[in-house]
């Protein structure tokens, strides 16, 4: 019996079997980050690309366990990976799914299509289960180790202190699926890595060329690095106050109240006393302020505020009081489920819900704006629960007015 018989075989387990084998080896559906942070950071650093160029000799997945000439595949399929007992494949482990960047300009790095784990092996060959889809899982994507995601201390905040060291800028590269755009909370690569410095933790300022003559560099987010290669790292951006965009400058902080963390030492003046000079900054007068703040999330079909909302609302109270020129637009967004007319009307209860709350605590309402998506911008996958509920969410978007 060769390897294709005994997959076959394995096929052949009836309904209930499989059930119970899946209840046995399937492990949770989002790996777990060493640090407490808001699930939708965990699942969106799960699902983020890797400054890292695939192994020569890795793993592929070769196909369906079934005869039909599939060849993308979701979240509770099975496939056929090209390596058995005979390479070290064992039931059980779990490798996550990813695929090189190849377009034109791509820098070494991967996208993640999700990860899944090893269910039944031959000597040649195994067959896995796919246990989250981040995209569609395919035919020709390979397999790298799974391990569980240390997210670095404060990844979910942003910290603008420290002093901005000029010498040493980079650049943004690209995000998911080589997406030239980004905007605050998402993550991208960039191409500094260790032989820069850089490391998880550390923090960079982001600044773009308005390509205007006589104008400098003009700040308008904050980043940090979640994980670092060679060359290239994994950022989260923090805070923007505009989309983040290939090619903008990163310049990273020396000090600050994060530099521990990232290896550095302690202190530094801040933002406000870098000098005005032709492609570096310009002057400000006062150090630059930076917010951010987590996202408000939603029962199935609810816009009722829960109980921990209203601490994240709190904190947005008081930054909205400390800072009189700080406006906020408020997005309300749904899964997928219902028609798309009942979601738009939805989500704008949901960013009504969070709107009145505000004023109820004395921020004036022309301070604030309103805007639902309904179901048109989902930020993760609607296939699956445990990811739809993600999208049941108001976002809080910051705007500064002069």
């Amino acid at each position: 019996m060769n390897d294709i018989d005994n997959i076959n075989v394995i096929n052949a387990v009836t309904p209930a079997h499989r059930f119970a084998i899946a209840l046995l080896l399937l492990g949770p559906a989002i790996p777990v980050a060493a640090q407490d942070v808001p699930p939708a950071i965990r699942a969106s650093a799960a699902c983020a690309p890797v400054a890292a160029a695939p192994a020569a000799d890795a793993y592929r997945i070769i196909g369906a366990t079934s005869p039909s000439p599939k060849t993308l595949f979701n979240a509770g399929e099975q496939v056929v990976v090209d390596a058995g007992t005979e390479r070290g494949v064992q039931v059980g482990q779990r490798y996550f799914v990813r695929r090189a960047m190849t377009f034109h300009q791509a820098p070494r790095a991967e996208d993640t299509a999700g990860w899944l784990r090893i269910v039944a092996v031959t000597g040649r060959t195994a067959i896995a289960s796919i246990e989250f889809a981040c995209d569609g899982v395919a035919s020709g994507d390979h397999l790298e180790p799974y391990a569980e995601l240390a997210l670095p201390p404060g990844v979910d905040r942003t910290d603008a202190s420290g002093d901005l060291d000029f010498s040493r800028t980079s650049r943004v590269l690209y995000g998911n699926d080589g997406r030239s755009t980004a905007g605050g909370r998402d993550f991208m690569i960039a191409d500094v890595g260790q032989n820069e410095g850089a490391a998880p933790g550390a923090r960079y300022a982001i600044y773009r060329d308005l390509k205007v003559r006589d104008v400098p560099l003009v700040a308008f987010g904050e980043a940090i690095v979640v994980s670092a290669g060679a060359d290239a790292s994994l950022i989260r951006v923090t805070m923007a106050r505009d989309a983040v965009t290939t090619g903008d400058t990163l310049v990273p902080r020396r000090g600050g109240t994060a530099a521990v963390g990232a290896g550095q030492q302690p202190g530094g003046a801040g933002e406000g006393n870098v000098p005005a000079v032709r492609g570096t900054v310009q002057e400000t007068r006062e150090p630059l302020r930076s917010f951010t703040f987590e996202d408000v999330y939603f029962d199935f079909d609810r816009f009722t505020l829960r109980p921990e909302a209203l601490t994240l609302l709190d904190q947005a109270v008081k930054a909205l009081q400390d800072s009189p020129t700080l406006r906020l637009q408020i997005e309300g967004h749904t899964c997928n489920i219902g028609t798309a007319e009942y979601n738009l009307a939805l989500g704008e209860r949901r960013a009504g819900a969070v709107r009145d709350y505000l004023v109820n605590r004395g921020i004036a309402a022309a301070r604030l704006s309103n805007v639902s998506y309904g179901e048109e911008r989902p930020r993760y996958d609607n296939a699956r629960e445990d990811t739809r509920r993600l999208n049941r969410r108001a976002v809080l978007t910051v705007n500064l007015q002069p």
